[in-house]
């Protein structure tokens, strides 16, 4: 298993490119500057990362989202955004459709004047793990989408650039951080793919006994070398981030369903309820049943 690094080839003088698909997210299609579409084979199934910032707009459709050491649930309607060599997929349950931006911010920024270049940074760190919008800012955002498509030549850069001050503008509350973890270290370090490679057995197999060992086999590298490694590269050891991927786990089911809290600690491979009630408190500050009880 390998992590996907995507080339969005934007052409010289470009610094964005819109998407759109219908039924299948890998079947994707380019909006075109006239305004038409063209086939283009998408990624979005699989795991994979780019140097470009992308906002994704799922208009129909639910399924699982992976982000960084995130693993959540979504439905229609949704608003990410992404930053940039920050690892995602989309698992779709059926058919879905949706629109996406793939941007590439130092390009933007080069044209634009000092305080709107400071904005956009502002955005790219907060994008840095990933955020998701809701309320007023989902809907203004959803808005823009559709102003995007329906723009033609620099009104299009013109409704962009608006989208991206209405995301920047927008309240904490409307906000929600997705990933633990940064991933936006050069991917042309020593040992990249190798660290991405663990990552990926650790979001497939989470539920499962996972072993350290498991983790060095599958990314290739000694102990000290990997612990050291994934510590750069995700700023978190390898048991916090596995811990923080169950504790995800645990809280989307804790959310979803009315399971026995003993349940869900198992199914996310706590095999201790005291155990599990300690590391939930630790990550989240509160026990799973006052997590559970604030969500009504």
């Amino acid at each position: 298993m390998a992590v996907n690094i995507e080339q969005i080839g934007l052409r010289e003088g470009e610094f964005f490119r819109v998407l759109r698909w219908k039924r299948n997210v890998d079947k994707a299609e380019l909006l075109r500057t006239d305004g038409s579409f063209s086939p283009l084979s998408g990624k979005g199934s699989i795991w994979h990362l780019h140097d470009e910032i992308e906002l994704t707009l799922v208009l129909d459709g639910h399924g699982t989202r992976f982000v960084g050491n995130q693993i959540s649930r979504f439905a229609a309607p949704s608003v990410v955004m992404l930053g940039p060599n920050l690892p995602h997929s989309w698992q779709f349950n059926g058919h879905s459709s949706g629109l996406c931006i793939q941007l590439s911010a130092p390009r933007i920024a080069a044209a634009l004047p000092p305080g709107e270049r400071r904005q956009l940074g502002r955005l790219s760190e907060r994008s840095a793990k990933g955020i998701a919008l809701s309320g007023d800012s989902l809907r203004r955002a959803t808005t823009r989408f559709h102003e995007i498509v329906a723009c033609t030549g620099v009104s299009r850069m013109g409704a962009v650039l608006q989208l991206i001050g209405d995301i920047s503008s927008s309240r904490k509350s409307a906000i929600t951080e997705l990933s633990t973890a940064r991933f936006d270290a050069c991917r042309l370090a020593p040992g990249y793919e190798s660290i991405q490679r663990a990552i990926l057995l650790i979001l497939t197999r989470f539920r499962e006994p996972l072993t350290l060992e498991d983790v060095l086999a599958e990314a290739r590298m000694s102990k000290a070398t990997f612990s050291r490694r994934f510590v750069t590269y995700t700023g978190k050891t390898y048991t916090g981030f596995l811990n923080e991927v169950r504790i995800g786990y645990a809280c989307q089911k804790l959310a979803e369903t009315t399971k026995p809290i003993s349940e869900i600690a198992f199914a996310s491979n706590f095999n201790n309820l005291a155990h599990f009630n300690r590391m939930f408190r630790r990550y989240r500050g509160i026990s799973p049943s006052e997590y559970r009880s604030q969500l009504v």
